[in-house]
């Protein structure tokens, strides 16, 4: 028989971009959490330097709850978190998670509370006589 195919090419991930090889005690990353569900999530890295946007989704990082570093409470969607790499069956995963920002954003009574409402009128196009 023929051989196999090739296997299909994936895109490498940027050097700064966490290894599979990657172990705990390693540098701190940054990264969202994309991804959430009842006892896990997936934390997409930050970009890397000099690029665009968000990493490619597949360079998403699995987070487990217990990872999270003790006493921190578990994330929320979109909440930047650091995390320290390691591996798990072959993949990334996340340990030694903190969140550093909820990524909520403010409450929508909050920004119509502090702008006052109202406002606007006029011709949209601005300019005048």
């Amino acid at each position: 028989p023929p051989p196999p195919p090739p296997p299909a090419r994936v895109e490498a991930p940027p050097a700064s971009f966490p290894r599979p090889n990657a172990t705990v005690g390693g540098e701190r990353c940054v990264g969202i959490v994309v991804t959430i569900k009842q006892n896990y999530a997936f934390v997409r890295p930050a970009a890397a330097p000099g690029s665009e946007g968000p990493a490619p989704e597949h360079l998403d990082v699995f987070l487990h709850a217990t990872d999270m570093r003790a006493g921190e409470s578990w994330v929320e969607l979109w909440d930047r978190v650091t995390y320290l790499v390691s591996n798990y069956k072959d993949r990334l995963k996340c340990v030694d998670t903190v969140r550093l920002e909820s990524g909520r954003g403010p409450d929508v009574s909050e920004v119509l509370g502090k702008t006052g409402g109202g406002g606007g009128g006029g011709d949209a196009r601005g300019g005048g006589p």
